[in-house]
């Protein structure tokens, strides 16, 4: 779970652990849960790690990981408001993403293989400076760019309607 937590706020993961093992069905209008989702999703993420070792410890040149669930709508508070959000506040989705494996592997990757006294500690293990996130999904990965771009867990007020209790996400 620390790895999880470098890029996803501990009341998103605290939250969604709960729903998925007292078997809520949905996580919002389209992302399904079962009570095997939140191991599945720590799985999915594990595989992100586990191919960043192989790789940067030279066991293999390259991974690609084909997991599920996907991760690159999950941002640090699991579903990313959308331009729409304020029109339509009951369409905001995670689309159907739990965890963002890719930020996890790569938040993992930078702090295990970017931290040089950390790294010399690893066999046969390469420092890296710079890394790369290629989304080649046909549409936005929109909550690794909002890992991205939050790299420090903040507070955000967000308009909500009227209607609902105001709330600090």
């Amino acid at each position: 779970i620390t790895d999880c937590l470098r890029v996803h706020e501990y009341a998103y993961l605290r939250d969604l652990k709960r729903k998925c093992l007292e078997g809520e069905k949905f996580l919002d209008t389209d992302t399904h849960l079962c009570k095997e989702s939140w191991e599945c999703a720590r799985q999915a993420a594990g595989a992100t790690i586990r191919a960043v070792d192989a790789v940067l410890c030279g066991d293999t040149r390259n991974a690609f990981c084909i997991v599920r669930p996907p991760g690159h709508h999950s941002g640090p508070r699991g579903a990313v408001p959308s331009c729409h959000f304020q029109k339509r506040p009951d369409m905001c989705s995670s689309g159907f993403c739990l965890l963002n494996n890719v930020c996890i592997g790569a938040a993992y990757a930078r702090h295990t293989f970017g931290n040089p006294r950390l790294c010399d500690r690893i066999r046969n293990a390469s420092l890296i400076e710079k890394i790369a996130i290629i989304d080649f999904d046909i549409h936005d990965g929109n909550g690794t760019a909002a890992i991205v771009r939050n790299l420090v867990p903040h507070k955000e007020k967000l308009p909500l309607p009227p209607s609902w209790p105001m709330m600090e996400y």
